[in-house]
């Protein structure tokens, strides 16, 4: 910029500043609604628990509902959970 002549340099480092400000000036409103945005989030805790945790639980849950229900019923159970089974890889 310094080796430019100085009435092209005046329009040069003008545009720039207008470009800056108009920047700025678009930028404040998208800020502020960002953050009223983010004010109204619902605040939820972070999980202590993995994924795969969290899978193990809800299947281990639905197999209890699903006993519970053929018990109800009186249809006896396919299927038998043993304690530890989560421990044991998967078979392919």
């Amino acid at each position: 910029m310094h080796d430019l002549p100085a009435s092209i340099r005046v329009i040069i480092e003008s545009a720039y500043g207008q470009g800056i400000a108009e920047v700025f000036w678009i930028a404040v409103p998208l800020a502020v609604l960002s953050l009223a945005a983010i004010a109204f989030l619902p605040n939820r805790p972070l999980s202590t628990k993995t994924a795969a945790q969290t899978l193990a639980e809800e299947a281990e849950e639905v197999a209890i509902d699903l006993a519970d229900a053929e018990a109800a019923a009186g249809v006896p159970s396919a299927a038998v959970i043993t304690r530890g089974s989560e421990d044991r890889p998967a078979r392919r």
